[in-house]
């Protein structure tokens, strides 16, 4: 099997105590694997009754107990006690896991680090190249299952490059980028619904060979977006966002934070001098990129799920909404900052972002829906 992973994955190792929101804290639940319950239940006598004595059952799922706001392993200096006194093997899997994640496309494994942890983010926003993919021969099985079609992979696989080439044009604007961006998976729907419908597949992979040629640093920065558009598009994103049916970790106060922003009237009427201003502030401070890397995490992990449910468009609309409501989210941080805006600040929104939205089924469920069926946003 092929493993295939973001140049920068292999840089990841956990800062354990020095992490400012270790991954033990916070209002979520942390899930026990049934392997990992099984060899709890089969430890030894001397050990067993305080594994499963940390351990309880929430809608049925076994998850860790809390204390103080945190995992009831988790130690006074921020380390996890129960690696601590008993190993790695005895750790839960998504414990031994986290930020990582892998998604199986017949022989190739993908991974990559979630953003939800303050040291992936950090990696990612500080490396040299976060484009450059590396692989790697690895054990495992190929994963095959009936929805799940070579051609359409090779198809998908080579979209997404395109994408992410087109990233890589020095000094594009991101709006006029990720309108590109999003144009070119309306296109690219066309093409696997072409697929789906029985057109040869070394075809469609023929007509993409040339395709990004079409897109220059002048194309993309013509296709620039107004500021009347652009603030309807954020009114429409952060709708779908404050409606989300999983606000924790204090995400309702980001949340009401940015509602204020968005209803006072003296900023909606200067909307425009305040991209301006933030866009010269982060491109000054060598911020600016950070989207272009932002954009790449997000089609590397989520572009390539296209070869399952073959909705292309459905890609595009989510990393235009992303992209908005991460931007929106930096720009009310950079005026509560005083118009300030560090590389701290990068890390914590894309972290808590990544945290509130990707990782909660309920909230990535309830997103995917208003894309499918709520043109507003885009």
């Amino acid at each position: 099997m092929i493993h295939r992973f973001p140049k920068y994955y292999k840089d990841f190792t956990c800062i354990a105590d020095k992490c400012r929101d270790n991954c033990c804290r916070g209002k979520w639940d942390i899930e026990i694997d049934e392997d990992t319950l099984d060899l709890y239940e089969a430890a030894p006598d001397d050990i067993r009754e305080k594994l499963l004595a940390a351990v309880k059952v929430k809608d049925e799922v076994p998850v860790f107990k809390t204390c103080k706001g945190g995992c009831v392993w988790l130690d006074k200096d921020g380390l996890c006690g129960l690696y601590a006194s008993y190993g790695e093997k005895y750790q839960s899997e998504i414990c031994r896991q986290f930020p990582r994640f892998s998604e199986y496309f017949g022989g190739v494994k993908e991974s990559g680090l979630g953003l939800a942890c303050e040291e992936a983010s950090r990696i990612l926003f500080t490396c040299d190249d976060d484009a450059l993919l590396a692989e790697e021969e690895t054990e495992g099985e190929e994963y095959r299952s009936a929805d799940f079609d070579e051609s359409l992979a090779r198809i998908i696989f080579r979209m997404r490059d395109i994408l992410v080439n087109i990233t890589l044009i020095p000094d594009t604007n991101n709006e006029g980028l990720v309108k590109t961006l999003y144009g070119i998976c309306e296109k690219f729907q066309d093409m696997v619904d072409d697929f789906s419908d029985g057109e040869d597949g070394d075809k469609i992979l023929s007509s993409l060979k040339d395709f990004e040629e079409e897109y220059s640093w002048e194309k993309i920065n013509e296709t620039m977006i107004s500021p009347e558009y652009a603030l309807e598009r954020a009114d429409a994103v952060f709708i779908s966002f404050s409606e989300l049916p999983d606000i924790r970790r204090g995400f309702d106060e980001v949340l009401e934070s940015i509602g204020k922003r968005l209803e006072d009237e003296s900023l909606r009427s200067n909307a425009g001098k305040i991209m301006e201003e933030f866009d010269l502030y982060i491109y000054k401070n060598g911020r600016y990129d950070d989207y272009k890397r932002f954009i790449r995490y997000i089609l590397f992990r989520y572009f390539a799920k296209a070869v399952y449910d073959r909705d292309v468009l459905l890609k595009g609309k989510m990393l235009a909404s992303f992209f908005t409501f991460l931007k929106l989210y930096d720009i009310t941080r950079w005026l509560n900052n005083k118009k300030s805006f560090k590389l701290k600040d990068r890390i914590s929104t894309a972290k808590i972002f990544s945290g509130e939205v990707e990782y909660s089924e309920d909230n990535m469920q309830q997103l995917f829906e208003d894309f499918l069926f709520d043109s507003d946003c885009f």
